[in-house]
C-alpha cells in the first residue's frame, strides 16, 4: 500500500535512507500506532533533519513508520543546526508535547463527534478506551462536582462505618451519589482486566456531596 503525501509536502521529498534516526534516542514511540494513522491519513507533516549529520532530530518514529510500510521517500525539513542544538531540539520536541494536557471536555467533545461517525481508525483510540473516557468524563461534569479521592491508610484516630447494599440499584445510587468508580490497575490489560472499586472515602468529602456541594 503506497502512503500518500500532503501535497505541500512533495518539494521536501527526499530519499529515506539518505537520513537516519538520531542515535540513542531517548524517546520510545509507538510505531505501530502511527502506520495505522499513515494508512488513514498519510502524512501530513516532515521530520527534521540536521543537515551536516543527515540524522532526524524530529519524527525518528515517522522515518521507522514509513520504512515498515515500504517508502522510500519521505517529506524532510533539513536545518543547519549545531551538533548542540540538535541534541537540544530532540529533547525539546518531545518535552514541550509532554508538557501540554488535554481539556478533557473537548476532547469528549472531539471523540463522541469521531466515534459516531464510526471510524476511531488512525487515532491511537480504540472503542473501549473512548466508552471509558466519555463515561468518565460524563460522571465528572454531570454535576460540576469532581470525584471523592480514596484514603490510602486509615489510622487508629479514625472513625468509620461500613454500608452494603441488598440490590444493585442501590449500590449504582449510592456509588453515583458519593462518585465512586472503578479503578484499573496499573498493570491490566484488555485481556487480563484487574479492577476495584475504592471504598474509604473521607467523611466530609461526603458530606459535601451529598449536599451537592464540591468536596
Amino acid at each position: 500500500m503506497k502512503i500518500r503525501i500532503a501535497p505541500g509536502l512533495e518539494p521536501l521529498l527526499v530519499p529515506i535512507d539518505s537520513i537516519e534516526p538520531y542515535p540513542g534516542n531517548p524517546r520510545e514511540g509507538d510505531v505501530q500506532a502511527i502506520r495505522k494513522s499513515l494508512r488513514r491519513f498519510g502524512v501530513q507533516k516532515p521530520v527534521v533533519v540536521q543537515e551536516e549529520t543527515r540524522r532526524i532530530v524530529a519524527g525518528n518514529h515517522l522515518w521507522l513508520a514509513l520504512k515498515e510500510e515500504g517508502a522510500t521517500e519521505i517529506p524532510a525539513s533539513v536545518s543547519p543546526l549545531s551538533d548542540e542544538d540538535a541534541k537540544a531540539y530532540l529533547i525539546a520536541d518531545n518535552r514541550t508535547a509532554e508538557l501540554g494536557g488535554y481539556n478533557e471536555v473537548d476532547l469528549a467533545s472531539i471523540l463522541r463527534d469521531i466515534r459516531e461517525s464510526g471510524d476511531l481508525e488512525g487515532t491511537g483510540y480504540s472503542d473501549r478506551e473512548v466508552e471509558q473516557f466519555l463515561a468518565r468524563v460524563e460522571r465528572e461534569t454531570a454535576k460540576g462536582i469532581p470525584e471523592l479521592s480514596f484514603s490510602e491508610e486509615l489510622m487508629e484516630e479514625h472513625q468509620y462505618v461500613v454500608l452494603y447494599t441488598d440490590t444493585e440499584m442501590d449500590w449504582n445510587m449510592l456509588t453515583e451519589l458519593l462518585g465512586i468508580r472503578t479503578s484499573k490497575a496499573w498493570d491490566a490489560t484488555d485481556s487480563y482486566l484487574r479492577a476495584g472499586l475504592g471504598r474509604v472515602v473521607r467523611a466530609t468529602d461526603a458530606i459535601s456531596r451529598i449536599r451537592g456541594e464540591k468536596p
